[in-house]
């Protein structure tokens, strides 16, 4: 977390540097080239980068793209498997696809990379055909040829007979490397087996807070799973944070990219049987192309790698890891996720993969963990991982009962009772996420009265809240999702020891004798209730402005962009002298439409459509714009929901410095100025051909450090002069 004193220089920065002139830099990537013989289907002026046979073993290895700092294990038997092999230098990057999950893409080979003004691109051909899956998720055999084509696009296929570069691999299967039944989960020790620990440890129920090796963020972890066992054993060992994206707990992650990227470019990571769902972190808000709606319930998690017990590490060359057995069978989830009771036996293995498995018969370590659950020691159901508050007793009255008495519960209450639905809720056992007054209070006037005035609507948004079953705060930290008793999926994670459920807080924790209540700060909308359409998509939940479904150009590329200063001449003729657009808008938040635009203003963040193939840079448009003298910083108001913005310094600073202004209430209307009206900032916008592209960032006011690897705490996220930015407010204030 940032000091105090850090915050106040950062603040006397962003008073005394106002009309700083912007420093910008460029690099070009160099070409290398390879000349091999190819033989096949290539065009005459093709730079042949690679023309061999690769040799793949069954395993993984570890990546990581270019523009993150989270590493990923990937199938060795995959494209990606392949190219990596080759020995090649290559760039992969992250990015959301429509559906909002994160795919990888890939951006070039040997320097040569993806150009969205020529429109040559890198594509990936097996066999001779169009890969079918995205890049990272196809896999080859041996025999399989793969050809990466550098080319334009020609009616969805790479057009060849133009193609600049091509690299041409054969896989071949390393002899032995063969799928084998029997393999044995617990043989004897031998006499090269070094027994790490081979005892019993005495657990109690609760949990324990633990810090991972790449991350300074602390987790909390349950004491009856494998890694409890193991943290109780007093051994050294170390784990690393990792992301998890496979299909199966990651939800879909087969959707294509848009605009001029193929399919082949967009890619899931698979990770390796060690990497485990720890507790749940806040997943985010990333957006491919301005046409899409924000959403924030990506079913992407962190998970925690087991690297090391006492000194010995994954060896990523010898291919020999860490692997977790609970009696004697491949733990069948991810470490920290496996609960265990009395009398389990956890053995770590030290060894090599075969075929998914761990081949005992060569494991050179081994730490043997038998599990004894105290008695006596049952940790109440009430209890919570960090900071929900609240008398969390049990008692003999209903769910609505123990509701009626909580004084922040009456709106709650009253929908309850008007939709009918009090007898339901105190005969079967419900675990219901009760929306506080103040949560209610939040909800767009026409939205709240809609809700209040129909008990249909009533009993579909109540349903929304209700999960079957007594769920305590242990179970909820240990569960990616909950459904419903109307059958929608709700995710659960957790960020920094609050939970969470849709990325709403959970601020209190209360029992009842059947079932549980959970306190939440935001009212969930069910998806396709209608209570979305009185929102204008501004909802804290909901999606920000879309500038193509507001009039804007359907063609070209977007840029967001602002101006960190007050220029002398604010006309659009003037600062855009030169520029060749199609449109410029700007968002007002008052009337919740995009505008057309006749100045250029400090503060307000702009959307401009170029040409496909137009170059756009806003710092280098105005650098050398005559700024005025001011003697009084210019202010914006800002309302409820979604607020175009852009730096008011020119100097890149933190969220939390950049939007001070908006974490305590200046209007003088406000008799509370201490609430902050500031929730979260999305952006900068990377963009792509054909209106396409996405927000690189989601920025949590309140939350430090990293969450995700695109989700940050304002002390971490970046604000940078000329660039725009969406930020969200849930009340009128003044920005300065």
């Amino acid at each position: 977390m940032r000091s105090g004193l850090n915050l106040v220089v950062y603040t006397l920065i962003l008073l005394l540097l106002v009309g700083a002139a912007a420093c910008t830099a460029s690099a070009q990537d160099g070409e290398a080239t390879i000349t091999t013989n190819l033989t096949g289907n290539i065009s005459r002026g093709a730079t042949v980068l690679y023309n061999d046979t690769v040799n793949l073993t069954e395993g993984n290895f570890t990546f990581t793209p270019e523009n993150s700092t989270q590493s990923y294990q990937v199938d060795n038997f995959t494209d990606i498997g392949a190219l990596n092999a080759t020995g090649l230098r290559y760039n992969v990057s992250l990015i959301q696809d429509e559906n909002m999950t994160n795919v990888s893409v890939l951006e070039g080979i040997e320097g040569i990379r993806n150009n969205f003004t020529t429109g040559e691109i890198w594509f990936v051909y097996i066999n001779g055909e169009l890969a079918e899956e995205n890049f990272g998720m196809n896999p080859v055999a041996d025999g399989d040829n793969l050809s990466f084509w550098y080319t334009v696009e020609e009616d969805g296929e790479a057009a060849i007979e133009n193609a600049t570069y091509v690299a041409s691999i054969t896989v071949a299967r390393e002899e032995g490397i063969r799928e084998e039944e029997g393999m044995e989960t617990q043989p004897e020790l031998e006499q090269n087996l070094t027994e790490l620990y081979n005892d019993t440890v005495n657990l109690t129920q609760g949990t324990f807070m633990f810090m991972p090796e790449n991350s300074t963020r602390t987790y909390q972890v349950n004491n009856l799973t494998d890694l409890g066992a193991l943290n109780a054993t007093g051994l050294n060992f170390t784990a690393s944070v990792m992301q998890n994206m496979t299909d199966a707990q990651a939800g879909n992650m087969t959707g294509v990219q848009t605009g001029d990227v193929t399919q082949t470019q967009a890619a899931n990571l698979t990770t390796g049987t060690q990497t485990a769902n720890l507790t749940q972190t806040q997943t985010g808000t990333i957006i491919q192309t301005p046409t899409e709606t924000m959403t924030e319930d990506i079913n992407v998690t962190q998970e925690l790698m087991l690297q090391s017990i006492e000194g010995i590490r994954n060896n990523n060359t010898t291919g020999e890891m860490w692997f977790t057995y609970i009696d004697g069978v491949l733990a069948n989830r991810s470490l920290g996720m496996n609960n265990i009771t009395n009398g389990t036996n956890i053995s770590f293995w030290y060894t090599t993969e075969q075929n998914r498995e761990a081949e005992i018969d060569n494991a050179t370590y081994v730490a043997n963990v038998t599990v004894a659950v105290e008695e006596g020691m049952e940790l109440g159901e009430n209890q919570t991982g960090g900071n929900q508050t609240g008398d969390n007793q049990t008692t003999n009255q209903t769910v609505v009962q123990v509701a009626q008495n909580q004084t922040n519960l009456t709106t709650f209450v009253n929908v309850v009772q008007t939709a009918n639905m009090t007898q339901t809720l105190n005969t079967e056992n419900y675990t219901v996420f009760a929306p506080s007054n103040e949560a209610f209070n939040k909800l767009p006037a026409a939205a709240r009265n809609e809700l209040m005035d129909n008990t249909s609507l009533q009993r579909e948004v109540l349903s929304y809240h209700t999960v079957s079953g007594k769920l305590t705060s242990e179970q909820l930290t240990s569960m990616n999702n909950v459904t419903n008793i109307g059958g929608n999926v709700l995710q659960i994670n957790v960020v920094q020891n609050n939970i969470m459920i849709q990325n709403v807080n959970i601020t209190q924790i209360i029992n009842a004798d059947n079932g549980v209540i959970c306190v939440i700060d935001n009212v969930l909308i069910p998806p396709d209730s209608g209570i979305g359409d009185n929102q204008t998509g501004d909802n804290q939940t909901g999606g920000i402005p879309d500038v193509n479904q507001n009039g804007g150009n359907q063609t070209g590329i977007w840029h967001f962009f602002s101006i960190p200063f007050e220029a002398n001449n604010t006309s659009v003729d003037h600062l855009l002298s030169g520029v060749n657009y199609n449109s410029l808008t700007y968002y007002n938040a008052s009337s919740k439409r995009f505008e057309n635009v006749s100045r250029i203003e400090p503060l307000k963040a702009y959307w401009i459509n170029v040409p496909n193939g137009t170059q756009f840079n806003a710092s280098q448009q105005f650098a050398s714009v005559e700024k005025k003298l001011v003697t009084v910083p210019p202010s914006l108001r800002v309302y409820p929901g979604w607020n175009a913005l852009g730096s008011p310094i020119n100097v890149t600073v933190p969220a939390e410095v950049a939007f001070i202004t908006l974490d305590s209430l200046n209007d003088s209307s406000n008799n509370n100025s201490n609430i902050s009206s500031f929730v979260k900032v999305v952006g900068p916008w990377v963009p792509r051909n054909n209106t396409t592209g996405y927000y690189q960032y989601v920025g949590y006011n309140g939350f430090n450090g990293t969450i995700t690897e695109n989700q940050l705490g304002t002390d971490e996220f970046e604000v940078r002069p000329f660039e725009g930015y969406w930020v969200f407010v849930d009340q009128q204030d003044l920005y300065a």
